[in-house]
């Protein structure tokens, strides 16, 4: 699951590695890293779906930015 920031400089994360996750957060039942949305790639169970998921997406990174195209 991807969150989307569009406070300052519009931009796509990696925040969750997979459906089952977001709702254990939502209930408490997974403990909530401290960082940004992407910080459960450090954590020893869900990093490795994660950095899976960020090779897949984003080439290996964890989010893309949103810039504005100069023609639009």
């Amino acid at each position: 699951m991807f969150a989307r920031d569009v406070d300052d400089l519009p931009c796509v994360e990696l925040m969750y590695p997979g459906l089952d996750v977001h709702p254990a957060d939502t209930a408490g039942l997974v403990a909530r890293p401290e960082g940004g949305y992407s910080s459960r790639a450090a954590d020893p169970v869900y990093g490795p779906r994660m950095r899976a998921h960020a090779r897949n997406a984003f080439a290996g990174r964890f989010h893309e930015e949103c810039l504005d195209r100069p023609d639009a």
